[in-house]
């Protein structure tokens, strides 16, 4: 089997998934139904501020309110009772999934993991009631657009993101990590609306890199770089004599 690095390629579908799961909205204008949808559930949020939070909230200037509401609007699953610390317990709860998952190279179970998060509930009244009060204002909420960039189809923003994870840094160099990113978005390209523009690219640069000769070389049956050697059902039963002296053993001290 020829892979690249199975502990960066299960990291590397984490994110992909995690950016992947909701619509590219900010790729698209919004249809009528949705403009009306986002006004009615901006309205809805707004019912449950405070007199000087609705104050605030309509002196944002229309492209905060437009962000906020495409916030609403991708976020299908939308909470009238949970708190926004009930939903980042559930954020959290799928994060450290993610990292179990990674902990065992279970590639799916990261993603799945990851598309939970970025599938979380929306809390009871948006996320502006649980801003400080001088912070709903254009210049608090100015990062939010940039932020959300990053997950709207910006191939190189995906490969920084991965460039900067500690954990895939430590065994891809920057070339190997740009390349297999562009696979990765080649090889998910259907699960991947929010690339569609940017896949056709990818893969021609790795169309170029196969004919230049600088792609990549795949290591025949790597594992990793840290990677305990796996034992197989023979030399376990070999090992057994010694395994139940040393767990009946009641000073270890001189078995391990």
């Amino acid at each position: 089997m020829k892979t690249r690095r199975p502990l960066a390629r299960a990291l590397a579908a984490a994110a992909l998934a995690s950016a992947a799961a909701a619509p590219a909205l900010a790729q698209q204008p919004f249809t009528p139904e949705q403009v009306k949808l986002g006004q009615e559930l901006m309205q809805k949020q707004m019912a449950t501020m405070t007199p000087e939070l609705v104050e605030r909230a309509r002196a944002l200037s229309p492209e905060i309110k437009q962000f906020l509401m495409k916030v609403a609007l991708r976020h299908e699953r939308r909470s009238d009772t949970l708190t926004l610390r009930q939903v980042m317990h559930d954020i959290l709860t799928d994060y450290q999934a993610v990292g179990a998952a990674i902990a065992v190279d279970n590639g799916a179970a990261a993603a799945d993991a990851a598309r939970r998060i970025a599938g979380h509930r929306l809390p009871r009244g948006g996320m502006l009631p649980y801003l400080p009060l001088d912070k709903v204002s254009d210049d608090g909420l100015s990062v939010l657009p940039a932020m959300e960039a990053a997950v709207e189809g910006d191939v190189m923003l995906l490969k920084q993101a991965m460039l900067h994870d500690p954990l895939t840094a430590a065994v891809c160099n920057p070339e190997e990590i740009w390349q297999m990113t562009d696979e990765m978005l080649v090889a998910q390209a259907e699960w991947l609306p929010n690339y569609a523009d940017a896949i056709p690219a990818a893969a021609a640069r790795l169309a170029a890199h196969e004919a230049n000769g600088t792609r990549v070389t795949l290591r025949e049956g790597y594992q990793g770089a840290a990677r305990l050697h796996t034992k197989s059902v023979e030399e376990m039963a070999a090992d057994k004599a010694a395994a139940r002296a040393n767990a009946s053993a009641a000073d270890k001290g001189n078995m391990t």
